[in-house]
């Protein structure tokens, strides 16, 4: 048969393969109850603990060529062996296809990994593919699509009908076919007592590893015959006395019986990330809204059930030239669309891995390419990028100062009486003294797009807010008169656009790629000189890349090779290494995100969009997940700590209603905390529940991420409904690892009946906690435990009518020795965070803390909770001493 031409630019088709006669499939196993079964004609599925939950469209491949009239398999190599040097052995099968009407061929690959519950898929390409000739631009639809794809998987545009009821499990051990019985040719009866209950028919079976299937009455008819458990029964058949059949799902089992085979599908829900600031999307996995594809996102890929059994699938390598999509053909995973040429041994690796809960599944991932990318999570503290330790100041979009009015093109806002007649220096130098002032200790400035030159900027005075790119990366001088000094006397965070085709370093010879108003950089030595100069005369520390979807976007070479995207990114990595300085990435795509794997000084990428007072921009807990899993922090962006800000140039008067929540999410995420109020208008003591008096910030160990149970919450509802906001994160004390943690719950406009317990927490059932309310200064329950839950329900709210109702819980362990609970410095966000509490020392009759923070600081508010059956809130306070260190004994 002849199979439609599909065309998705000049010259080129999409070749499903032909189907040849089946006659064997061949299985193999990865660890973890992950499977793939490959027929002889390229199908293949994709099974978790033995249940189908994935197929692969007809033919299991799309390719596109130049020239190529279709697509062929010419081979299949089972059996193949191998040692991968991170993921262990693995075994599986090579199929080899070649275009007809050219001498290329290419190899699918699957690889089953016998200690990891990862498979691996590969198109390699041995010999290139040429998959266009012309022009060397790419639309929007081609970057949004995948054109050599594999695996493809069907997914269907409507659920299917449920299936009639079949069975219901117990226990996780059996499942029940009501009003069937054990039936089959082979059988054979296991001795049971007459009368013998459910329980002791269960154990029988258990107790002989062969019994695969008994059949039970509560109510027998013949001889008190209550309990018949069978040895190799192979089919089910109707009971005509009252008997259902309870059938053990091992492998065979599940795989041989009608029953299981045509009923056991999993009820599947799916999430991914997508376009710029990826956002998360949760839906059904059939009938559910529709996977983006390219650059756009659809990355990572998460299938997960009710009881969060997952299964991930993710780009393995290549993250600027592969990745998902979809199409009438099913959920496509590959080669972008929009590559025109792809190299001879390039290979495109989607790896699939399964797992149990969606936070510890996505933390597996991440491992994964973290491995494979030889980079290392980021550390908190950081050693180089006190953004993430410290606390500053910051004049990103959406704060006070970013753009003066005068810089804004946009009537009414372009007075000169904002603070009078000043240049950006002097309002920067009078932020810092006022702080000063105050004792808000900014231990650096972040500035943004409007301290240097971009086209269309008048030949003199100061820059405008546009959207254009920039010319050089240096200070224009009527913003900084003192330029590249250290007038300011703290290090600097920086913004950079992406450079124009005028910028002044191609001139110096540096290599660029550029096309219509963009140019792509590709050498690290301009990455070196253009960071160097800035930090030998700023001291910057941070290389803020922004406008990275636009770039991606705009400029050919980054989705029409498989290398130049790739190259930018490195180099622009390198360069930032060499210099001890580390990378922001905003305005991201998931691409980026994912090359951020290889790249050790990546350390943060924004999580929302712009700031935007009042918007919802804090909501970035999902997006805390993924990125902490792929090695990163995510940046929430700055905030106002007023709920007004008296002249505002902005939109909605820079009214906040939420400056309790935008705060602690800041201090929460492991991000930048960058208050960006106007001179004078710093609410100190909110500011001040972020850090220490020197201005170290008191943080968690890890970001604030959603407890899993909210994921559940998307079965039976809407796509596009509300995400539950239950946030949580903690602080390790304790050395040992199965010591509990201190934990840290945001929950904001709660729905009734929420509840938490310690399993919510991850925490062992041997664990007993206290609850502290942290806005009403009480304790809510002195035994949260995995069995012994606390309500959660909104008890305050910042104090304006549009203000949203939120709770904010401390919740900390109830130490064994002791009988003692620490609930930290009460008065700070993170209340137990290591950077205020270095040790604890639990022991019988006593418990003792060790205090870090500055010389001489004052620390108040250090709440402990006396032992059962008192459970008194105790509050004590510490003067360090000349070294920054102090103790306090219970």
């Amino acid at each position: 048969m002849r199979l439609p031409l599909i065309p998705l630019r000049r010259f080129v088709v999409v070749l499903l393969a032909t189907t040849v006669t089946t006659a064997a499939s061949y299985r193999y196993e990865a660890s973890g109850g992950l499977a793939v079964e490959i027929q002889e004609d390229g199908n293949y599925s994709v099974e978790v603990d033995d249940i189908e939950w994935l197929s692969s469209s007809p033919g299991g491949i799309i390719l596109s060529a130049a020239g190529a009239s279709s697509v062929k398999l010419a081979g299949i190599t089972p059996g193949v062996t191998g040692t991968d040097k991170l993921l262990g052995d693995f075994h599986g099968l090579n199929l080899t296809w070649s275009l007809v009407g050219s001498a290329t061929t290419v190899i699918s690959s699957f690889r089953a990994f016998t200690s990891t519950p990862v498979v691996l898929f590969d198109l390699h390409f041995p010999d290139g593919l040429k998959i266009a000739s012309g022009t060397s631009s790419s639309s929007r639809q081609q970057q949004q699509e995948i054109g050599q794809a594999f695996p493809v998987f069907q997914r269907h545009s409507a659920s299917p009908p449920p299936p009639p009821p079949a069975f219901v499990c117990h226990n996780s051990s059996y499942c029940v076919h009501p009003g069937d019985y054990c039936g089959g040719s082979a059988r054979k009866q296991l001795d049971a007592p007459a009368n013998a209950s459910f329980d002791t028919c269960v154990k029988i079976c258990n107790a002989d590893s062969a019994c695969d299937c008994f059949s039970y009455t509560s109510t027998p008819t013949v001889g008190g015959d209550s309990c018949r458990p069978y040895v190799s029964a192979t089919e089910l058949t109707p009971s005509a006395s009252g008997y259902s059949a309870y059938i053990k799902p091992t492998k065979s089992d599940r795989r041989q019986h009608a029953a299981f085979t045509s009923n056991d599908q999993p009820d599947l829900n799916c999430m991914w990330h997508e376009g710029s600031f990826p956002g998360s999307v949760i839906t059904k996995w059939n009938g559910g809204e529709k996977l983006p594809g390219g650059a756009n996102g659809g990355t990572p890929l998460v299938l997960f059930t009710e009881d969060l059994r997952t299964l991930t699938a993710s780009p393995y390598g290549n993250y600027m030239a592969t990745g998902h999509g979809q199409t009438d053909s099913g959920v496509t995973m590959g080669v972008f669309a929009s590559v025109m040429e792809i190299p001879k041994g390039f290979t495109a690796t989607e790896a699939l891995i399964a797992g149990q809960g969606m936070r510890s599944s996505l933390m597996a991932w991440g491992d994964l390419l973290l491995q494979r990318g030889g980079k290392t999570r980021t550390a908190y503290p950081h050693p180089t990028d006190q953004s993430l330790n410290t606390l500053g100041y910051w004049t990103d979009n959406g704060a006070f100062y970013h753009y003066l009015p005068c810089m804004v093109d946009e009537p009414p806002h372009c007075p000169s009486n904002i603070e009078g007649n000043k240049t950006y220096e002097d309002i920067m130098l009078a932020v810092k003294a006022d702080w000063s002032a105050k004792a808000l200790p900014a231990r650096y400035f972040m500035f943004d797009s409007w301290w240097y030159p971009k086209e269309g900027d008048p030949p003199t005075g100061l820059p405008q807010r546009s959207g254009e790119p920039m010319i050089k990366w240096e200070p224009v001088h009527a913003v900084f008169p003192d330029g590249l000094t250290d007038w300011l006397g703290l290090p600097v965070f920086l913004h950079a656009r992406i450079y124009s085709p005028q910028n002044i370093y191609r001139g110096m010879g540096y290599d660029f790629i550029c096309e219509d108003d963009t140019c792509l950089p590709q050498d690290v030595e301009m990455f070196k000189y253009v960071m160097g100069k800035v930090k030998r005369g700023w001291n910057a520390f941070v290389y803020e890349q922004d406008w990275m979807d636009k770039l991606t976007e705009s400029n050919p070479a980054v989705l029409n090779t498989t290398v130049h995207g790739r190259q930018w990114l490195l180099a622009m990595g390198d360069a930032a290494t060499s210099l001890n300085m580390t990378i922001q990435y905003c305005m991201e795509m998931m691409p980026h995100l994912l090359q951020s794997t290889e790249i050790q000084a990546v350390t943060q990428a924004r999580a929302s969009g712009d700031y935007s007072a009042g918007s919802d921009s804090w909501k970035i807990g999902r997006a805390g997940l993924v990125w902490w899993a792929i090695g990163i922090v995510p940046s929430k962006d700055t905030f106002f700590t007023n709920m007004s800000q008296p002249g505002c140039p902005h939109n909605n008067d820079c009214l906040e209603p939420n400056i309790d929540l935008v705060t602690i999410v800041s201090t929460l995420s492991l991000g930048p905390v960058g208050p960006g109020d106007r001179l004078g208008w710093s609410n100190v003591s909110l500011i001040m529940r972020t850090c220490r008096a020197d201005g170290i910030l008191m943080r968690p160990d890890v970001p604030l991420m959603p407890i899993d149970k909210t994921y559940l919450e998307s079965f039976g509802a809407p796509d596009g409904a509300k995400e539950v906001v239950l946030w949580e994160t903690s602080s390790v004390l304790l050395p040992s690892a199965e010591a509990p943690r201190w934990h840290y719950v945001l929950a904001v406009e709660p729905p009734t009946g929420l509840s938490l317990t310690g399993a919510d927490l991850g925490e062992d059932p041997m664990h007993t906690f206290v609850a502290y309310d942290y806005f009403t200064h009480t304790l809510l329950s002195t035994t949260l435990t995995n069995l012994s839950p606390v309500n959660v329900t909104a008890t305050y709210n910042s104090g304006h009518s549009t203000s949203l109702p939120m709770q904010y819980l401390i919740v900390a362990p109830v130490l064994p020795q002791s009988g003692w609970a620490l609930l930290g410095q009460v008065s700070k966000f993170a209340s137990a965070s290591r950077r205020r509490f270095s040790a604890v020392d639990d022991s019988a009759g006593s418990l003792r803390v060790e205090l870090t923070g500055g010389p001489n600081e004052h620390v108040d508010n250090v709440v402990f909770v006396s032992p059962h059956p008192h459970e008194t809130l105790i509050t004590a306070h510490c003067v360090l001493n000349d070294q920054g260190t102090g103790a306090i004994v219970c």
